[in-house]
């Protein structure tokens, strides 16, 4: 089962460059959660305080916009993680979590991992060295998107000139 688990962990890459040693540790500081379908895990706005990693199952990350109206943002399954910034952080969580299936997760909460890095620096480094990564890439995908809706916007704008 150990290894099973160690495998899942890494394959993310948030851990992909932690040793077998390190990965253990990480599920040693680990809590399993099991969760039904349409049974919320984290709800947008409310603290945010662990990582959860997706061990089987499928959840779907959804946000609510300016008018109320929820959008699903992601789905994601095994070998998957979410919640990484609360343990940067301590801002409220930007999204609302929902089990789309039966789901088991490790629950990885902010006192344990603090813990967990202030023993083992080697740990430290690498988890924010791939946080980083993560969050570059994020950012220039969001830098994409954002451009696209600049230019989607502009041509609307254009043809709503023409049409006077």
């Amino acid at each position: 089962m150990q290894a099973k688990n160690l495998k899942l962990l890494s394959g993310l890459e948030l851990f992909k460059e932690f040793s077998n040693t390190e990965l253990m540790l990480v599920l040693m500081s680990a809590r399993t959660l099991a969760y039904e379908p349409d049974q919320i895990i984290i709800q947008e706005g409310t603290d945010g305080d662990a990582l959860y990693i997706v061990k089987g199952g499928v959840v779907r990350i959804t946000k609510y916009d300016g008018r109320g109206r929820e959008h699903e943002l992601a789905t994601i399954g095994s070998g998957e993680c979410f919640g990484e910034v609360s343990l940067l952080d301590t801002e409220p969580r930007s999204a609302s979590v929902y089990a789309k299936t039966a789901c088991v997760l490790f629950k990885v909460g902010r006192h344990e991992f603090a813990d967990l890095i202030a023993h083992h620096k080697e740990i430290e480094r690498k988890f924010y060295k791939a946080v980083a990564l993560i969050l570059a890439k994020r950012l220039r995908h969001a830098n994409e998107y954002l451009t696209f809706n600049l230019e989607v916007g502009e041509l609307i704008s254009e043809i709503r000139k023409e049409k006077k």
